[in-house]
């Protein structure tokens, strides 16, 4: 059959060498390579995706300019990234896209400023946070105006019980 959905995350093996080989998989809508040994070199196939739709590449050596270097980046609905130093400009270019739904950035240095731009972000349903430092009581209220979310991940952040009120 066709294969629509391929996920390796967890140490699998994974290589630019490997990622030579999903160009041909040209239904795949659904990509999950993280904790993986790829680098920006792998955005080359990724961009040879027609249909994909959900990118997870947390915890692997794909950076934030090779991450910006995804031609699909505003047609994803579910989008994935951890470990990453930076965010900045990668949440710039997602915040015009009125398709993503979900969104992970998790381990990413997220900034206040970050939070605002993923606050513009209308569409989120679901997100990610975990282990952002600046996300606290306070910095959580920056969120506020995400009406349709559903699901808010933020383990190993400096959120109390108190916020749970926001």
């Amino acid at each position: 059959g066709d294969i629509t959905e391929l996920t390796t995350s967890g140490r699998f093996g994974v290589t630019d060498t490997t990622m030579k080989g999903i160009g041909h998989l040209r239904l795949l809508n659904n990509l999950k390579v993280g904790a993986n040994d790829v680098s920006d070199d792998s955005i080359q196939y990724i961009n040879q995706l027609p249909l994909l739709h959900t990118l997870y590449i947390g915890f692997t050596g794909i950076t934030e300019e090779g991450a910006c270097r995804l031609k699909r980046l505003k047609d994803f609905t579910n989008f994935g990234v951890a470990g990453l130093k930076s965010v900045s400009r990668l949440l710039s270019i997602l915040k015009s896209s009125s398709k993503i739904q979900k969104l992970g950035v998790e381990k990413c240095n997220l900034t206040k400023e970050d939070l605002k731009t993923i606050a513009s972000m209308k569409t989120i349903m679901q997100l990610n946070i975990d282990e952002n430092k600046v996300v606290d009581d306070e910095s959580l209220k920056l969120l506020v105006p995400l009406q349709n979310l559903e699901t808010l991940l933020m383990k190993h952040t400096r959120v109390t019980a108190a916020s749970l009120e926001t």
